[in-house]
C-alpha cells in the first residue's frame, strides 16, 4: 500500500450501480458541492464485508450528488456489481 496508509481517511460517498458495462460506477458524494476528486488520486473503499481496497480513481463525470467514476480495480459490469454499496474514503 502507498503511503496514504498511516493518515486519516474520511468517508466521502457511497458506490451505487454500474454504468454500463465497461466497469463504470454510480457514486453518490455524500457533500455535491466537492471538487476535491481527480483522476489519479489514491481512494480506499470499504466493503460491506470490512475489506478495505485501495485504488486509483481513473475518471470523474458529472455534477451535482451522482456522479459516474471510474476505479483501476474494475474491468468489468461483474467487478463494479461487486462493488455496490462500498464507502468510498479519501485521505483527509
Amino acid at each position: 500500500m502507498s503511503e496514504t496508509r498511516n493518515n486519516e481517511w474520511i468517508e466521502i460517498g457511497k458506490i451505487g450501480r454500474p454504468h454500463g458495462v465497461s466497469g463504470q460506477l454510480k457514486l453518490r458524494l455524500y457533500n455535491p458541492d466537492s471538487t476535491s476528486l481527480s483522476g489519479g488520486q489514491q481512494l480506499l473503499l470499504k466493503l460491506s464485508s470490512g475489506e478495505q481496497k485501495e485504488f486509483k480513481l481513473k475518471s470523474i463525470k458529472g455534477s451535482g450528488e451522482m456522479r459516474v467514476v471510474e476505479f483501476d480495480i474494475v474491468a468489468d459490469k461483474e467487478a463494479a456489481e461487486a462493488l455496490r454499496g462500498a464507502v468510498l474514503l479519501a485521505c483527509a
